[in-house]
């Protein structure tokens, strides 16, 4: 993962993220997150540390 992130060209990378729960019910299963432009809950935040090897 190190190696790909630092010899990526333009700095950019794309995180896809999939739920792994399976529907139990015909109405779906609601999965959300609070954006930037929620009034009180903090939006996702990911941070990445890559160590030196």
């Amino acid at each position: 993962m190190r190696d790909f992130l630092r010899e990526d060209a333009n700095g950019q990378v794309t995180l896809m993220i999939f739920r792994k729960t399976i529907e139990i019910n015909d109405n779906g299963l609601v999965h959300g997150m609070a954006s930037s432009r929620h009034p009180y809950l903090p939006p996702p935040t990911l941070a990445l540390k890559l160590a030196d090897p």
